[in-house]
């Protein structure tokens, strides 16, 4: 899940270069405050797995970005 959170993030301030903010982060990207964001890449069941609580699991829906 971090390592989840951490790449997402690590988008939006590459796609937002010039937000100065986390506030003006979450202005232009305010799914990163969707809880849910990581069941739009991983099935509940693989993103919950003990694989995934011990390695990294690759998304099994949508690839991220």
């Amino acid at each position: 899940m971090t390592r989840f959170w951490v790449h997402m993030v690590s988008h939006a301030k590459m796609s937002a270069r010039d937000a100065k903010t986390i506030d003006d982060l979450i202005d232009r990207f305010p799914l990163l405050l969707d809880k849910n964001l990581p069941y739009r890449h991983w099935k509940s069941e693989s993103f919950n797995s003990q694989e995934a609580r011990t390695s990294w699991v690759p998304p099994d829906i949508l690839p991220l970005p």
